[in-house]
């Protein structure tokens, strides 16, 4: 017979892969442990996890299936959350990436109170692995990001585009010129990029652009704050979204790139399967707003 626990040892099995480990996590017998994983693929018809002497592996299916089984038991937890806070207030959980909960909330905030009058809205801005792995823990109901989830529990949705900005002191030689800035003069200074942020594409079409130039140097900083700090300091030129434009200290000079075709996307996210009534209202909201030339 199936029962809700079998999906609990699975998953730790699955996320140890070592019975020993996941046994002593669950406070059970490993022995038992075994024959339950074992029920678990009787019942299903299905070989989950390949397992020898001296080591553990999912299978294609048991892959595919400890993506439901996550989604099943925070399902569940949710639920027992629910119904034992039916008389509390109600809250949405929403996620940005550092830049863009200062460029999308604000405009977010007054149609989300008119949209949920009795709700009460909880933001944090991290970066985007951890906004994704926040939202697969049930940390988040949905998340705002600058990339599509490539994660299997997660449904991404385009919002729009922003445009890309070129940020530099106002010492710097670029400060006296005018109009966009090509992505060939980026290429000859070194530039400041946050790739926890930065969409692989752009900088792949960065690096193209780089390649024969005389300093093809991209230094790479790990989140938003060490970019500005680089850039502050005179490292080098930074390549943002236009969200950064409601985050620019003074004494940094911002010029939109002329080629307007590279743009990095905004996109809303949640778990997959589990869209609620809440979830689609916010999506309908969110794609009203276009911060492209905010």
């Amino acid at each position: 017979m199936f029962e809700l626990r079998h999906l609990r040892y699975f998953v730790a099995v699955a996320e140890e892969l070592n019975f020993t480990r996941a046994a002593q996590r669950l406070h059970t017998a490993q022995p038992s442990l075994s024959q339950q994983i074992r029920t678990l693929e009787a019942y299903l018809g299905i070989q989950l996890l390949a397992r020898n002497k001296r080591k553990v592996e999912l299978t294609p299916a048991g892959l595919r299936f400890l993506g439901e089984a996550r989604l099943a038991l925070a399902q569940t937890e949710r639920a027992v959350i629910r119904a034992r806070q039916s008389g509390d207030v109600e809250h949405l959980r929403i996620g940005f990436t550092h830049g863009l909960i200062v460029a999308l909330l604000p405009q977010l905030q007054p149609l989300l109170r008119a949209s949920f009058p009795k709700v009460e809205v909880n933001a944090r801005s991290m970066t985007v692995a951890d906004l994704e792995q926040g939202l697969k823990d049930d940390e988040f109901d949905i998340i705002f990001t600058p990339v599509a989830s490539k994660e299997y529990e997660i449904t991404s949705h385009r919002l729009f585009g922003q445009a890309l900005i070129a940020v530099f002191p106002k010492a710097h030689p670029q400060a006296s010129t005018s109009g966009g800035l090509s992505l060939s003069a980026l290429a000859a200074e070194k530039t400041v990029v946050d790739v926890a942020s930065m969409p692989s594409d752009v900088l792949e079409r960065l690096n193209a652009n780089k390649e024969h130039a005389a300093d093809n140097t991209i230094c790479e900083a790990e989140n938003f704050f060490d970019a500005l700090g680089f850039i502050l300091s005179g490292q080098g030129i930074g390549l943002f979204d236009s969200s950064f434009l409601r985050l620019m200290p003074a004494g940094l000079i911002a010029r939109r790139l002329a080629e307007n075709d590279i743009q990095v996307e905004v996109f809303m996210s949640h778990r997959s399967g589990l869209t609620t009534a809440k979830q689609n209202k916010l999506l309908k909201i969110s794609q009203e707003i276009n911060i492209l030339h905010s």
